[in-house]
């Protein structure tokens, strides 16, 4: 029998994401823009009667989530009409008896793996047969499933793993996926990159990117299963992208300048930037209060819906731009400090921006 599947992960719904803009816009933005994408993922299940919706660890980001959205979460599964959901924890929410997953009653439509151990969920109606192992802690040396299963031929196999199959020597469930190649389909999890390993093991990566680590195209992996072939291919749903851009900048460049570049950028179609100047060894900005004895400093920039706003609630500069963070060459924060900028001795803007693809 043909079976249909949405392969997802990593969502961290719940993230609570730390942006310095005084008032907690931005990172509400962020925690909606996931929960968009994962109503997305959800209509398209439904519209095209998905038979499986695989949701492979990390599906919340910890247990700090309030009761109401596990609600909101449980209703919108129990809607879908002819789609199973199935879900193997993660290092970000492993399963315990006072876990997320245990504080409510779940869907009839809904599987969540969560013994620490190889478990199957039959679905017979469906011909196929369902393979998880469901974190109960947040770290493993090791897959606590290694052995070699003898698969029923008449059914399609699938397999869910949340681990690293890049390094051996990782805490979080090293995988060799040699060892699990002769399932029809491994859905990997953990990985926020989408990568095909094979024809039929691949990671989803996170539907919708979370920081600058997750750069690039984002979404999910879209496949069917059929006589033990599966054909399968990646879809983007993501919201906003994460961006980096480098622009030349000269010694002789003056404060309005630098802004004439910051606001030439910002009126492409990103709705979040953030601008980070990356020590520029001689270069001369006026005005200039922060700088002095020669020293050299590194400058970050926010850019919200092409007007650029303060990280915190100084203002430095002028109305239509604020800079938020400052950094000597040294190391030593002036400003906010929230993330440790580079002291690379280059005559460059470095421009990283996370908005709507295009």
């Amino acid at each position: 029998m043909k079976v249909t599947f949405i392969h997802t992960g990593d969502i961290h719904l719940g993230r609570q994401f730390h942006f310095f803009d005084g008032k907690g816009e931005i990172g509400n933005n962020k925690r909606t823009d996931l929960w968009n994408t994962f109503e997305k993922i959800l209509n398209t299940a439904e519209k095209n009667k998905i038979h499986f919706l695989l949701i492979s660890g990390d599906f919340f980001d910890s247990d700090e989530i309030d009761i109401a959205t596990l609600k909101r979460v449980a209703q919108r599964f129990g809607g879908l009409s002819m789609t199973q959901v199935v879900i193997c924890p993660g290092n970000h929410d492993y399963y315990h008896p006072f876990s997320l997953y245990g504080l409510i009653e779940w869907p009839e439509n809904v599987t969540i793996f969560q013994s620490g151990k190889l478990e199957e969920k039959d679905f017979p109606e469906l011909g196929t047969v369902i393979y998880g192992v469901g974190w109960i802690k947040d770290t493993y040396n090791d897959c606590p499933f290694k052995e070699h299963l003898d698969l029923k031929e008449e059914t399609n196999n699938i397999l869910m793993l949340h681990g690293d199959a890049y390094d051996t020597t990782s805490d979080y469930m090293p995988l060799d996926i040699s060892d699990y190649d002769y399932f029809d389909y491994v859905a990997l999890g953990h990985i926020h990159k989408s990568d095909f390993m094979t024809n039929r093991v691949a990671y989803c990566g996170s539907p919708e990117p979370l920081s600058f680590k997750d750069e690039g195209d984002h979404g999910v992996i879209v496949g069917q299963v059929e006589n033990h072939r599966c054909s399968a291919h990646f879809i983007s749903t993501q919201n906003r992208k994460f961006i980096t851009k480098t622009v030349a900048v000269d010694p002789d460049m003056t404060m309005d300048d630098l802004e004439r570049v910051c606001l030439h950028v910002a009126l492409d179609d990103e709705r979040f930037k953030i601008i980070t100047g990356s020590d520029w060894k001689g270069i001369t900005i006026h005005p200039s209060p922060w700088t002095g004895s020669g020293k050299s400093w590194a400058i970050a920039f926010i850019i919200w819906k092409s007007t650029i706003r303060p990280w915190n609630r100084t203002s430095i500069s002028t109305a239509s731009w604020r800079i938020i963070r400052i950094m000597s060459s040294g190391g030593s924060s002036r400003k906010c400090g929230a993330e440790r900028l580079g002291s690379h001795r280059q005559k460059s803007l470095v421009l990283r921006a996370g908005g709507d693809p295009a």
